[in-house]
């Protein structure tokens, strides 16, 4: 494993990746265009870039969590706004989704699959998709 030595710059050379993946990370780093420049650096033509756990700008559980004066993500995300990160560096959006209207981490569910399987089809069927917690994307590097 290659120790990172600078805020957004990878020790990888240019062309290097088929796939890069993100989870939850990309809202943490200082500069999230660089990092996704450099991501798109280091992809190789017809590579995947997979992002996932993006906060999302009108998530409830954001809200109550912003409500309650955690900051703890200065930045959220819209399908806009990742839009034009990844189309900025040259990548090519696919696909979005949205994840996790339930909260997860502070709750522990009596019927996890049960709840699982309702929270997908409200994130996939329902306008309380736009409220749920996390956007996730999948973005392509041309050939």
């Amino acid at each position: 494993m290659t120790p990172l030595t600078h805020l957004f710059r990878l020790p990888y050379d240019d062309f290097t990746f088929h796939v890069v993946v993100s989870f939850g990370v990309l809202e943490h780093v200082a500069d999230d265009a660089a990092s996704i420049a450099e991501i798109a650096r280091i992809l190789k033509p017809g590579g995947l870039f997979f992002c996932f756990n993006l906060p999302t700008k009108l998530s409830w559980t954001q809200a109550v969590v912003r409500f309650r004066g955690d900051e703890y993500h200065d930045r959220l995300y819209t399908r806009q706004t990742i839009d034009k990160l990844t189309s900025t560096v040259g990548l090519e959006l696919r696909d979005s989704w949205y994840r996790q209207f339930f909260p997860k981490n502070t709750i522990a569910y009596p019927f996890f699959r049960i709840f699982e399987q309702v929270d997908q089809l409200l994130t996939r069927f329902t306008p309380l998709r736009y409220l749920a917690t996390s956007i996730e994307f999948v973005a392509t590097k041309p050939l």
